[in-house]
């Protein structure tokens, strides 16, 4: 599995799988009430398993993109794994500490 991972040791994903837990099921089935004012943050979106033109593509088509069409966002690419915080932390920590 983690031959799939290119970067990603196999102790990391050892761990990885083994202190892992299932997702509460609550977190998708409890409406979520929301207000405008987290549209007002500045907002980034760090993509790992996409590029910036394909989540453009996807705004019109995927109800779960459109609202990265509104104003506010940044975007950055990290290409690698979905999870950029176990194969690649250090340019994740950079992208981070430098839109803070």
């Amino acid at each position: 599995m983690a031959s799939e991972v290119p970067g990603l040791p196999d102790d990391t994903l050892e761990r990885l799988v083994r202190l892992s837990v299932p997702q509460p099921w609550a977190t998708a089935t409890t409406p979520v009430r929301l207000t405008e004012a987290w549209e007002k943050l500045p907002r980034l979106h760090v993509l790992c398993s996409f590029a910036v033109a394909e989540v453009r593509a996807r705004i019109g088509v995927v109800p779960a993109f459109r609202h990265m069409a509104t104003e506010g966002w940044a975007y950055r690419e990290l290409p690698g794994w979905h999870w950029p915080m176990f194969d690649q932390p250090g340019e994740l920590a950079a992208i981070l500490r430098d839109a803070a």
